[in-house]
């Protein structure tokens, strides 16, 4: 490249390249012999007609020839200026030994066929598309023309390329794409915002109707509830009075059952001597065998032993009435009673405090075993004694028939043990206990059935002793658990009257609890439609005043749609093409273009101007603070700089950084104030680390301001100014010099020179965005009235700054009130019900009042200081 040939020894090697292909001396000695050895190889593989004969003369001649013949050279230089001119003179290689392809600037048709490929990507009816076609060209052609002037009436260079003319298209998409859906949502916000207030507006008559509609309905609601709440009251102290009376119930229940518990633990543990005896005889009964009792039966001369024992047994097994048939007799009695007194029975078992009938105390007597109801006796046999003759009493005929019996063990064993009558105890306790044949150890050894018996019958004698002992107790026990069912058969009664009652209660309560429901759900209505009432008039109080502005923006940002691609257009021409040119030439040739675009019919602005078609006041504003001269000139340049800055690199066209021609060094101070809260590096091509700080800057997104430049830049910012960016390792890369930095796409690079005439090469052109920051004549008022003052009044001039910052503060805070505003009616579905977006948007209007009226006073201050100022 052109570019890169910064010494005339590199063109001088090139040469030799050229004319014999290789640079003399750049090998050494042993480089060279090494070369030689290798190409020998390389010979001696060839056919032997075209060997050379081995020398190292021979064998470094064919490496050249070699080389010659497969090295390709291609360059690159750019006609203007002495210099190609002086060097084809120094090195006639350039000419003699190259192919020449003159590149001359694109023919009109390259430019409409350029134009038409990548306009067609975007969305344009076709009469639009054929005049941004036509217009691109005309963009181009006509700021060649304009340049040619440029040159004559100043001296100036400026140089129209393709690369301004990709810039264009591709800044014009970018623009167009991106106003586009600025004012197509801020028109939709706009609009959204004046639904929200026309919703709420109709919406107040509703709700007043809504009001009043249901007050009745409330008034009805609450009389309802009214009287169901002395209902549920009254019910409320009908079943405390029953549940109290339950409880009394309850308590007493509870006492006998406590008391009856005393008694039968009592029983228990005197029982419990008993038992193991009772137990023991039962095991042994379970031993004997029918067999055993028919051996015993057999006997026709028992001994005395087995005769007592079954004597015994005889005088136990004497018929009397068990407990079973006790109580069925007491049952039976029960239901005569009923029959013949059924209101007195139905008095006792409601209220059991009050005296039982005669036959309870008759029955309850039976089933505790106190009235015996006893049979005939197991009568014996008549027989004289062998002895004196005498007529005595023999059991062994009656044993036999009760051996007889197939049931008579287990007779023995389901014998009712706790009624025995008291002669029956005493009988054997006169005739048969004392006797000293009456002994199992003695029995045994006539009979082990015998022996079994015998023991049966000494446990039931000795349980019969501890049972009589208990038996007041068991009547007591019985007594009390007959008086404990009774209460709980009362109490239940009582318990099913409080389950009715209280069952009534709750049907009672859940219909209150539904009228209650109603009623607040009636209460929540009316409060909510009051509240979104309260919101409404709060929403038209605040915003009504805002309605007709917002549809005048509305309106306005829809008539800006069909002119926006027309302006957005021109203003694309503007940034791509005129950065270079004065306030004059600028001036001259937007008017021609405009001009142009209304002959082609095509919707444009009337009086363009690229700050209101790109420019943001607040912005503008902001900028004026950091020290960018406030005429329009400068403030243009300052937007085709955010303009060049945030349009993204494509493949097609990587974004091209600003290259300042500022000679008075405004641009330079407004960059240093305007970046230095984001840690501007500030750099110079004659620092020895400027490439550190730049490489920093590059890794961390961090802004460079790269000033005082000449009319040359360093090759090593090539790679930079050209974006020539590239994946490693899954990050974008770009190598500076020898090192490859990681590249953050934040980073900005911002050029100035102090030169007053600079002559930028196409080369250096096609990298940069140029822009003419020197100063204009209103510009330079400005800046020398400042000085005056701040040396005459600086109490104005101190003033006058301080306005400027309070109104440019004040400014942003309005159209971030707005903004917020605009998107919380956006955001919400029914403004009406969101209490905390009214609140804010309630808080938001008033202090966008309080703003507007500082900012009022703030300009009739600043006026009235300008005009303080001029004289």
């Amino acid at each position: 490249m052109y570019s890169m040939i910064k010494e005339e020894m590199f063109l001088e090697d090139i040469n030799n390249l050229l004319n014999s292909g290789e640079v003399p001396n750049l090998f050494p000695a042993d480089e060279k012999a090494d070369i030689c050895e290798k190409m020998r190889v390389i010979d001696r593989q060839r056919d032997k007609t075209v060997q050379t004969d081995g020398s190292p003369v021979a064998l470094y001649n064919l490496f050249v020839t070699i080389v010659r013949d497969q090295l390709h050279i291609m360059l690159a230089m750019s006609p203007i200026g002495d210099g190609f001119r002086n060097r084809i003179r120094k090195f006639p290689a350039l000419v003699s030994c190259c192919t020449i392809d003159w590149f001359q600037a694109w023919p009109p048709d390259a430019l409409l066929a350029v134009s038409t490929r990548f306009l067609s990507e975007i969305t344009l009816t076709e009469f639009e598309r054929e005049v941004c076609i036509e217009m691109c060209q005309t963009f181009h052609t006509s700021t060649q023309d304009l340049s040619d002037e440029f040159f004559v009436r100043l001296g100036r260079h400026n140089y129209v390329t393709p690369t301004s003319y990709l810039e264009l298209i591709n800044t014009f998409k970018e623009l167009l794409s991106k106003k586009r859906n600025e004012v197509l949502m801020g028109k939709a916000r706009y609009e959204t915002g004046i639904e929200k207030l026309d919703y709420a507006a109709k919406s107040v008559g509703v709700m007043q109707e809504n009001l009043i509609a249901l007050q009745p309905k409330l008034v009805v609601a609450a009389g309802q509830v009214q009287e169901m709440m002395a209902k549920v009251e009254k019910e409320s102290a009908d079943v405390a009075k029953v549940e109290t009376v339950v409880k009394a119930d309850e308590a007493v229940a509870n006492e006998q059952a406590a008391a009856a518990q005393v008694i039968k633990d009592e029983c228990d543990a005197r029982l419990a001597e008993a038992m193991p005896i009772l137990n023991a005889a039962l095991a042994a009964l379970n031993t004997l065998t029918g067999q055993d009792i028919a051996i015993v039966r057999t006997l026709k001369s028992p001994p005395k032993g087995i005769k007592l024992v079954m004597e015994a047994v005889c005088i136990l097994k004497a018929i009397f009435i068990t407990n079973k048939l006790i109580i069925i007799i007491i049952i039976i009695i029960i239901i005569i009673n009923n029959n013949n007194n059924n209101n007195n029975n139905n008095k006792f078992l409601v209220c059991p405090t009050s005296p039982p009938p005669p036959w309870f105390s008759v029955s309850t007597a039976l089933y505790a075993g106190t009235a015996e109801v006893v049979g005939e006796d197991v009568k014996p046999d008549r027989v004289p004694d062998p002895g004196t003759g005498r007529m005595i009493d023999d059991y062994w005929g009656p044993s036999k028939r009760i051996l007889g019996d197939l049931k008579f063990l287990e007779s023995l064993v389901q014998f009712d043990k706790d009624h025995i009558p008291i002669r029956v105890i005493k009988q054997l306790e006169e005739k048969i206990l004392p006797d000293e044949n009456f002994d199992p150890d003695k029995v045994k050894t006539a009979s082990s059935a015998a022996e079994g018996l015998c023991k049966w019958v000494l446990a039931i004698c000795k349980y019969d002793k501890v049972a009589k002992v208990i038996a007041p107790k068991r009547e007591a026990l019985e007594k009390a658990q007959t008086e404990f069912s009774v209460a709980m058969a009362a109490l239940e009664i009582k318990r099913a009257q409080l389950r009715e009652v209280e069952e009534k209660l709750s049907k009672l309560e859940a219909v209150l609890e539904e009228n209650k429901r109603r009623y607040a759900n009636l209460q929540a209505e009316v409060d909510e439609n009051t509240k979104q009432l309260q919101r409404a008039e709060e929403l038209i109080g605040g915003l009504g005043g805002e309605r007709e502005r917002w549809d005048t923006t509305a309106k306005s940002l829809g008539e800006r749609y069909f002119t926006l691609t027309g302006d957005v257009l021109l203003a694309s021409g503007v940034v791509a093409y005129l950065g270079a040119f004065t306030l004059q030439f600028r001036m001259e040739q937007t008017k021609h273009w405009v001009q142009r675009v209304t002959e082609l019919e095509m919707i444009c602005s009337n009086n363009f101007s690229l700050t209101e078609i790109l420019g943001e006041a607040v912005v503008i504003r902001q900028w004026n603070i950091f020290g960018l001269p406030s005429d329009s000139f400068s403030v243009d340049n300052a937007i085709i700089i955010n303009i060049i800055l945030d349009c993204a690199p494509t493949p097609r066209n990587a974004r091209r950084f600003p290259l300042m021609i500022d000679p008075q060094g405004q641009a330079n101070k407004w960059v240093k104030n305007m970046e230095k809260a984001n840690n501007l590096g500030i750099i110079r091509l004659t620092q020895s680390d400027y490439g550190r700080i730049l490489e920093n800057a590059i890794q961390f997104g961090q802004p460079v301001l790269l000033e005082n430049v000449g009319e040359e830049l360093d090759a090593m910012l090539e790679p930079v100014l050209m974006q020539q960016t590239f994946k490693q390792g899954g990050a974008l890369c770009i190598k500076l010099g020898d090192s490859i930095v990681e590249y953050n796409v934040h980073f900005r690079l911002y050029i100035t020179t102090k030169l007053r005439n600079p002559h930028y090469l196409p080369e250096v052109a096609v990298k940069v965005s140029l822009l003419n920051f020197m100063i204009t004549q209103v510009g330079l008022q400005d800046q020398l009235l400042g000085i005056v003052v701040a040396k005459e009044r600086p109490d104005l001039e101190a003033e006058k700054n301080q306005l400027i910052v309070q109104g440019a503060e004040n400014k942003r805070t309005l159209q971030e009130i707005e903004d917020k505003i605009l998107e919380i009616l956006s955001a919400s579905e029914n403004i009406l019900e969101d209490e905390s977006a009214v609140q804010v948007l309630s808080s938001s209007k008033t202090l966008s009042i309080e703003i507007t009226e500082k900012q009022a006073i703030a300009e009739e201050t600043e006026k009235s200081i300008d005009e303080a100022r001029k004289f």
